[in-house]
């Protein structure tokens, strides 16, 4: 009988790096985002098993191709590209990005509920969560009523309620 190998298998981290270098990488990309003056190169398949409403969404509009012969799709209207951005790097790295700031998280947070992405939703509150202080605590129960952020709203008002003293 052969033992059992040593080393512990590698694959769910060699997929996760292997997923997160296509974003930054044309080759294999079937379909081409124009957003924001940007373009960006992204895969169908990733789209798919990761966000199928997304790519729903981003295929309405009718088939035009680039010189490469990849689909063209426009960015669907209402989100802005730095979000987009994020929305898009989550999908790839099932990790939210850093160097956007809070305001950026609320059309986050909506197209979350958009596409159905509930550990981004849930990323992007635990950082307001984590970073509440008596100056943005007002701001981020704002944030959190207009993107109808339910769970975001408990913890700031219960933040608020406890360090009402000190916001005020």
């Amino acid at each position: 009988q052969v033992p059992m190998p040593e080393h512990p298998s590698t694959l769910h981290r060699d997929l996760m790096q292997g997923v997160a270098e296509l974003l930054r990488c044309e080759e294999g990309a079937d379909l081409h985002l124009l957003y924001g003056g940007l373009n960006v190169f992204c895969h169908s398949l990733v789209l798919r098993l990761r966000c199928p409403n997304l790519l729903r969404a981003l295929d309405t509009e009718g088939t035009r191709r680039d010189s490469s012969g990849r689909r063209m799709l426009a960015l669907p209207a209402g989100i802005p590209p730095k979000a987009f951005g994020t929305l898009l790097a989550f999908v790839y790295t099932d990790a939210l990005c850093d160097g956007f700031a809070d305001e950026q998280l609320e059309p986050i947070l909506a197209a979350c509920e958009r596409y159905e992405l509930p550990r981004l939703q849930a990323l992007c509150e635990q950082r307001l969560a984590d970073g509440l202080s008596p100056a943005r605590a007002p701001a981020v129960v704002a944030l959190a009523q207009e993107a109808g952020a339910a769970r975001l709203l408990g913890v700031a008002e219960a933040y608020l309620a406890e360090e009402l003293d000190a916001c005020l």
